[in-house]
């Protein structure tokens, strides 16, 4: 008996940053993601102040940022303030740093794959696509970075 030979699979790590300083709109995916583990999101402002009732240094959202999966809101409820990240975050990070420029630095991510089947994460194709969903204007915001870091999966 001749063994069959198998094909090679390899899981092959894929990152995308979406820039979410952009009026209201569903942000998507342009990259060839099979899965999404994880998103992290990044907002940068130019102050030596943290507050936790602000979004980086502006005013509170109206609506804030939602993740939509599936034709889906995935939380509860949009994030409008520095403080709400922690309700939907494994972990949220503020990092300062006092010398010139004056820089804040918050962290949050999001990880998706600890509520999925094996661990996979979201799998996205088109029935399932992902999302970061932008409700308030944020083009003209005084902080100097808002992102989201989406991280991920595919097979090659």
């Amino acid at each position: 008996m001749v063994p069959r030979k198998r094909p090679k699979v390899t899981q092959f790590p894929v990152m995308e940053e979406l820039n979410l300083m952009v009026t209201p709109k569903n942000v998507p995916l342009t990259k060839d993601f099979l899965y999404v583990k994880r998103i992290i999101f990044n907002i940068e402002w130019p102050s030596a102040t943290v507050l936790f009732s602000t979004f980086g240094v502006d005013a509170a959202l109206t609506n804030g940022l939602q993740v939509k999966y599936a034709n889906h809101l995935i939380l509860p409820h949009g994030i409008t303030k520095n403080s709400e990240f922690s309700e939907f975050s494994y972990d949220v990070r503020i990092d300062t740093d006092a010398t010139a420029p004056k820089i804040n630095t918050l962290t949050a991510r999001l990880s998706l794959w600890k509520f999925t089947k094996n661990g996979e994460g979201l799998r996205i194709d088109p029935d399932r696509e992902l999302f970061v969903v932008v409700q308030d204007d944020l083009s003209g915001s005084s902080n100097t970075h808002i992102a989201a870091n989406v991280q991920g999966w595919r097979y090659i």
